[in-house]
């Protein structure tokens, strides 16, 4: 806790994929499970140094981006949520799947 300075708990930290560095987290303020969640969805998608296989989260605004995405991974499985765009049950889904 002291090499973090965790002064208080709960606490989260998230830190970029592969980072090396002890103070390059950033902390999650959020403290009920629903901000938190969030909070950590919305780092992961601005984190500024993603990994070669780091899943992509944006929205597919076109029916043609998505056919591209279809042809590019023929022969592999697929998954296409429809929501909201206030919704994060696509990109929770996703860090769910790869986690597996």
């Amino acid at each position: 806790c002291h090499r973090y300075n965790v002064q208080g708990y709960p606490s989260v930290e998230v830190f970029n994929a592969g980072s090396k560095e002890r103070n390059s987290g950033e902390v999650v303020d959020s403290r009920d499970i629903d901000s938190l969640r969030r909070a950590v969805i919305r780092l992961v998608e601005n984190s500024s140094e993603k990994p070669l296989r780091w899943p992509a989260m944006e929205p597919i605004e076109s029916f043609d981006r998505f056919n591209e995405i279809l042809n590019k991974e023929k022969g592999k499985n697929v998954a296409v949520v429809f929501e909201k765009d206030d919704s994060y049950l696509g990109r929770e889904l996703i860090l769910e799947m790869i986690s597996q």
